[in-house]
């Protein structure tokens, strides 16, 4: 269901949380859920594609190159505290579909794969199929996730 990646070290939590406050985030575009138009998710993303070169080199230099290698993109999520979640994804269940790796940049991040709660502490990643039912439900902390 979903593997846990080498932890970051303290220094490259570090340089994530200050380049994640460099980019510019948005909400628009989202992925309707399993709960479509009336539980709309709430959160706000940036990906490479909208960053400076230096931005996104830096980024890729945090990851493993051989997942970089392999990724279409890389983003920033940001969940706020008591407001914040991603409904239900279902729409890729029982199809070929592409893999996410998420490192946690806060402690106590929380993500919910097919039903069962994953803990991921600050510079902890993990990696899953989009096929996999996932959901981030509304905690009483920001989240904030560096993904590929």
């Amino acid at each position: 269901m979903y593997t846990r990646l080498e932890s970051f070290d303290e220094n490259t939590v570090q340089s994530l949380q200050a380049l994640f406050q460099t980019v510019e985030f948005t909400s628009k575009n989202k992925r309707l859920g399993e709960g479509g138009s009336t539980n709309i998710s709430v959160y706000t993303y940036s990906k490479w594609k909208t960053w400076n070169r230096i931005q996104v080199r830096n980024f890729k230099s945090m990851f493993n190159s051989a997942d970089v290698d392999k990724s279409i993109i890389g983003w920033f999520l940001h969940l706020p505290a008591n407001a914040g979640f991603l409904d239900l994804m279902t729409v890729w269940v029982g199809k070929s579909a592409g893999t996410v790796i998420a490192y946690a940049l806060e402690d106590n991040q929380k993500i919910w794969l097919n039903g069962t709660e994953i803990t991921v502490n600050k510079g902890e990643g993990i990696r899953f199929n989009l096929s996999v039912p996932h959901e981030i439900k509304k905690t009483n902390i920001d989240q904030k996730w560096a993904c590929l």
